[in-house]
């Protein structure tokens, strides 16, 4: 992963902001549909960006606001459990922490209810959004359809039927729902966030439509 926190550094002083950010983008991908939202939103609101290891994610504490990306897989969203294991460690509290979920299926009530259940949202983060992301069949590697049977296998008990079939097939035949007017609410978000009128709703489907 590039190191974009120079960038943005300079990025902030052009727009008048002040020179330490306050607002980190934690991104779990080192490539793919996570990175480049992550990108996206960084360069947009003018933050810090770093990797989801453990060796970087301890930074979370300098920061008021906290964008945790990552991509769903059985249901999970990827290293997010790292973060909520280490709230108290990484100082959490009182900090604004909005997730994003990047996956292949419809943002349908069914499929947010288990991914919010799934990674304990309803406990954890001020906000959840989810994001469509892309699987690209033509850059498959040798073990990825591996990784795909594996997933195949676990649809059915992890979501509703219409839902597990869905993603079945945009995983086998591919699919890209990458936008980058996706981002707008996380953007809306932590702008209020900063400009203090923010106030906590219900969680955002800024996925694509039914």
């Amino acid at each position: 992963m590039k190191n974009l926190n120079r960038k943005a550094e300079a990025r902030r002083a052009a727009a008048g902001m002040e020179s330490r950010a306050d607002t980190l983008v934690i991104v779990e991908s080192k490539h793919g549909s996570a990175l480049k939202y992550g990108e996206w939103i960084s360069n947009t609101l003018h933050t810090d960006m770093i990797p989801a290891t453990r060796k970087y994610l301890g930074y979370a504490s300098l920061y008021r606001n906290v964008i945790y990306i990552g991509w769903i897989k059985d249901g999970r969203i990827e290293k997010l459990n790292l973060l909520q294991q280490n709230y108290v460690n990484f100082n959490m509290d009182g900090k604004h922490i909005a997730v994003i979920g990047v996956g292949v299926g419809n943002p349908t009530d069914s499929y947010l209810k288990r991914i919010i259940a799934y990674n304990a949202l309803d406990q954890f983060g001020d906000s959840f959004h989810y994001l469509p992301g892309a699987v690209d069949e033509k850059k498959r590697k040798a073990g990825d359809m591996n990784n795909i049977q594996h997933c195949l296998k676990n649809l059915g008990k992890l979501y509703e039927k219409e839902d597990a079939e869905l993603i079945g097939e945009r995983l086998v035949k591919g699919y890209d729902g990458i936008s980058r007017n996706k981002i707008e609410s996380i953007v809306d978000e932590i702008t209020a966030v900063r400009n203090n009128t923010y106030r906590k709703d219900e969680p955002e489907e800024d996925g694509e439509d039914e």
